[in-house]
């Protein structure tokens, strides 16, 4: 296991610049994605497969259609996973690499976009955006919670190569939210 994970990060990025990152969380393969409530169980609603091709790690979300609830806010469908609040999926329009790093997690999270809404609110407030911010645990990624308007992306961005939603067009997240924190996580298998 470790002789794979030394693999692994010696694709990602150069043996000089590796950073220090938690040894037992390895990539390539089969990972599911977690949203944790503030209340009630953890929510599983997809998985993420990682492949490391060319000293690149490539990904391609998978999600579980059926944790989800179709929603038809502002003229737009979405899948939304409904508690105390309604969060929304909200895929990222525009053709990226799909590609991370240890030090590179940015187009994975555009990737895993949401905006929240209250059940009693008829329409999708794009303002009320959700952007997980990862980071490596030992467990695999842990994605804190980050203000974001998601009228940004409405239209294409002037360079298709850089992600739109850099820290500066983000905000910690103040209020307190039913979804406090997305995780991405090995898959157990039998």
């Amino acid at each position: 296991m470790r002789t794979c994970f030394a693999l692994f990060i010696a694709t990602l990025v150069p043996a000089a610049a590796a950073p220090a990152t938690p040894a037992s969380w390895n990539a390539p393969g089969v990972h599911r994605i977690l949203l944790h409530a503030r209340s009630g169980p953890d929510l599983p609603i997809g998985a993420v497969v990682f492949k490391s091709e060319g000293g690149k790690t490539h990904y391609e979300i998978k999600l579980d259609h059926t944790r989800f609830t179709s929603y038809f806010l502002s003229m737009r469908g979405f899948e939304c996973v409904t508690g105390e609040d309604v969060q929304c999926y909200v895929p990222y329009p525009y053709a990226h690499p799909h590609e991370i790093s240890v030090t590179d997690l940015t187009w994975l999270e555009h990737d895993l976009l949401f905006l929240t809404k209250s059940p009693k609110e008829v329409g999708a407030k794009l303002d009320n955006g959700v952007y997980y911010q990862l980071s490596v645990t030992d467990a695999g990624l842990q994605g804190a919670p980050e203000d974001v308007d998601l009228n940004r992306i409405a239209s294409p961005p002037d360079d298709p190569s850089t992600p739109p939603f850099a820290p500066t067009e983000r905000e910690p997240t103040v209020r307190s939210r039913w979804i406090t924190s997305l995780s991405i996580e090995a898959a157990v298998t039998p």
